[in-house]
């Protein structure tokens, strides 16, 4: 429990891109249990803060976790509006950083 409080939080601060500051989503990041089969995954949720964004691909510790829904990748890009949402789940990992690349830049939140 420790452990996910600690990864909402962080995620929620220090997102960064050269050049503006005002970055058009925001990243959250949940550690969850899969209550079948008992595996930890980690899910990423990108939000738009933006009127319209295209997400092109999301990578988290630049592509060293592992993805666990590989069909999530045929879906990029994926446009989203105002308050719309994308998730993905990746393998459980020591997540040092997502990046999230769109049509208005790449965005890296770091832990």
């Amino acid at each position: 429990m420790k452990k996910l409080l600690m990864i909402v939080i962080l995620s929620i601060i220090n997102i960064s891109y050269a050049g503006n500051n005002q970055s058009p989503i925001k990243v959250e990041v949940y550690d969850k249990t899969d209550p079948l089969f008992g595996v930890s995954f980690l899910e990423v949720k990108v939000l738009s803060v933006d009127d319209k964004i295209v997400i092109n691909d999301i990578v988290a510790n630049r592509g060293k976790c592992r993805l666990l829904n590989k069909n999530r990748r045929s879906e990029m890009p994926r446009t989203l509006g105002y308050g719309d949402a994308y998730t993905i789940r990746f393998a459980s990992c020591n997540l040092l950083e997502i990046s999230v690349n769109t049509n208005k830049g790449n965005w890296t939140v770091s832990y």
